[in-house]
């Protein structure tokens, strides 16, 4: 489809390029990529390197009607803040081409950036002195302190984590039988959703630990293989099957329920189910909820408060009367008294705004039975979730995600776990491990080695994190939560 048209040369700026026979000018791919070199990363900008220059462009194909135009662009790091942005400005400055037609401009994950792809130029340019790199040794050698760490061989014959005390009982908040299959998305805010998830594991995903390639990762993953994750390679003793309701974005929800609920059905012994729906389908929510509970033994459920229905997003509250209400109504009729929430976190076109905690206070508030768990702690915003957290006894931080800085950013993530224990305590803190996101083992055992600098503690009145506190963050809380007796369950699994 994208075969370029047999042409003349005409000049522009200088310089020929090829124009098609026909009348009519057509673009070529070279006048796509001069108009390029004035498109800027917006941290490169001052430096004068464009996108160009910078090696962010894949590829540039132009249609058989010699019009419609494809962008394919790599992103120097997964997590770019400026990914949206320079999609945007591609797409503009293309378009303002003579005789463009449709534009379509896209990240692409199946080559990887490098330096290499940078011009000389731009590596000149891009040169950082001394001085400046030497603001950065203490982050380059935490890193290559993990690679080095001696519990990285803790691992026994079947794979399981040594580091972990037989006695430790791990209960996982939160594992997601995810489909990354890009033809699972509606569009490209799915498509996004999932590169951001895909970007986190690339970022946070510690040296030494394998990262997976984008044909690994981004594809449909399996129930065993999830179970194998967390029950065969770590210490985790039990998870609960998280399923996604975001069919407004996939077309399964991205973690079908049906399947996360197989999952508790295969491993009885071991993994949770709890349901999900979307509220804002009033009676149809209310049923499938009945539906979860009855047929499919759902423990408890986890919402999410943005929607992407109508092309923009829709988002809901949790003091919501008439959305919100009859669902936690609901949960209490069936006897479950156990909610959780995604908070802060903002992924794909979800503005940030809309993942903000301040309908917490009404929820916690009005429905003082039902214990509601803030998963991610909300982060950006932990600060204002703490003094949620203190003034209601029914209100719970998950750290699933905002445990997986603890390599990457030890120093931020104990700042963020000072604060929950200085707030809530160390009884009111679930573990997540946000499997096949993150492989569990890597965090498990650097959270069970990690203590709070002292300089937290003594200057903030941090308490410390003791093997108390840990075993209690582990399992032991969310255990409480589900009802489960933590020695029996020991026993049970032969521990």
């Amino acid at each position: 489809m994208y075969d370029r048209p047999r042409s003349k040369l005409v000049q522009l700026k200088g310089k020929e390029y090829p124009l098609p026979e026909s009348e009519e000018q057509h673009v070529t791919p070279e006048q796509v990529f001069e108009v390029l070199r004035s498109c800027y990363d917006p941290c490169c900008k001052e430096r004068a390197v464009s996108v160009v220059e910078l090696g962010l462009i894949q590829d540039v194909r132009v249609a058989e009607n010699g019009r419609d135009v494809r962008v394919e662009l790599l992103l120097t790091s997964g997590w770019c803040p400026f990914s949206t942005h320079l999609l945007q400005m591609i797409d503009q400055m293309v378009r303002g081409l003579e005789g463009v037609g449709e534009v379509d401009t896209e990240i692409v994950w199946n080559t990887v950036w490098t330096p290499e792809r940078m011009s000389a130029s731009a590596k000149e340019k891009l040169t950082l002195p001394m001085a400046q790199l030497c603001r950065y040794d203490n982050v380059v050698l935490s890193a290559r302190h993990w690679a080095s760490l001696p519990h990285r061989n803790l691992i026994d014959e079947r794979g399981i984590s040594l580091m972990l005390d037989n006695d430790a009982f791990v209960f996982d908040c939160v594992c997601h039988v995810f489909n990354f299959d890009m033809r699972n998305a509606y569009g490209k805010p799915g498509q996004m959703f999932i590169n951001h998830l895909y970007a986190f594991h690339q970022v946070l995903t510690p040296p030494g630990e394998r990262i997976l390639s984008p044909e690994e990762f981004l594809r449909e993953w399996s129930i065993d293989e999830i179970a194998q994750m967390v029950f065969e390679e770590s210490g985790t003793d039990m998870i609960v099957a998280q399923p996604l309701p975001l069919t407004d974005l996939f077309y399964d929800g991205l973690s079908q329920w049906e399947k996360c609920a197989a999952m508790a059905q295969k491993y009885p012994d071991r993994a949770v189910f709890w349901g999900s729906v979307n509220p804002l389908e009033g009676r149809k929510a209310l049923d499938l909820m009945e539906r979860q509970v009855k047929e499919y033994g759902a423990k408890a459920f986890k919402f999410y408060n943005v929607r992407y229905d109508y092309g923009e997003p829709f988002p809901w509250r949790m003091d919501d009367p008439r959305v919100a209400y009859p669902v936690f109504e609901k949960a209490l009729e069936l006897g479950v008294t156990t909610i959780g929430v995604h908070k802060g976190v903002p992924l794909g076109p979800q503005p940030i705004e809309h993942t903000q905690a301040w309908d917490m206070d009404g929820a916690a508030a009005n429905f003082p039975d039902i214990n509601f768990v803030i998963f991610h702690v909300g982060l950006p915003f932990i600060d204002e979730i703490c003094w949620q957290l203190v003034r209601y006894p029914n209100l719970y931080a998950s750290i699933a995600a905002t445990l997986n800085f603890i390599v990457r950013a030890p120093r931020a993530f104990a700042e963020n776990m000072g604060k929950l224990m200085f707030w809530c305590g160390e009884d009111k803190i679930l573990y997540g491990g946000e499997t096949p996101i993150w492989h569990p083992r890597w965090a498990l055992d650097a959270f069970w080695k990690f203590e709070l600098p002292e300089d937290l503690v003594t200057g903030y009145g941090y308490p410390q994190l003791t093997t108390q506190a840990k075993k209690k963050i582990l399992g032991g809380n969310l255990a409480r939560l589900m009802g489960i007796d933590v020695e029996q369950k020991v026993a049970q699994l032969g521990k």
